[in-house]
């Protein structure tokens, strides 16, 4: 007879914790998973967005020195930075690209300098702070214009 008591009394304790495993694991999910996976989602986004600068700025320099006038190159160097940000699902900002020459403009020897500098929101708003999250991203491609080129200038 003792045993059936202590079977009981085991029963009425058990009772007490019906549902806290449940209530746990949401608290649990809720609390530490899912701003892990935000912070997870943000550091995948800027990474992404750095790669695509950095893709746009070379580019952009390839463009530039292929080009026959330095109108005709900024127009090619915009056009492969900006594609270079689609690739990545981006939009290159449009005060983000920066060129400038040392030398007479695509003359052999001369050198041409891309920069972008811009800032990637972060993926999802937050509710506290709204969308004012920003990294600031900066990528710089140096070229020198090739020395066989002749007189495509």
């Amino acid at each position: 007879m003792v045993m059936l008591s202590r079977s009981r009394s085991r029963r009425v304790r058990s009772r007490s914790d019906d549902g806290s495993v449940v209530l746990e694991f949401v608290v649990i999910t809720m609390g530490i998973l899912v701003p892990l996976l935000y912070v997870a989602l943000a550091v995948m986004h800027a990474t992404g967005a750095a790669m695509a600068t950095a893709q746009a700025a070379r580019s952009a320099a390839r463009a530039f020195s292929d080009a026959a006038t330095p109108t005709q190159g900024v127009h090619r160097a915009r056009a492969a930075a900006q594609l270079a940000f689609v690739d990545h699902g981006l939009v290159l900002p449009g005060d983000a690209l920066r060129l400038s020459c040392r030398g007479t403009c695509l003359a052999p020897g001369s050198r041409v300098s891309v920069d972008i500098d811009w800032r990637v929101p972060l993926p999802m708003p937050l509710p506290i702070v709204g969308n004012a999250i920003t990294i600031p991203l900066h990528a710089h491609q140096d070229l020198q214009i090739d020395d066989l080129r002749g007189d495509a200038t």
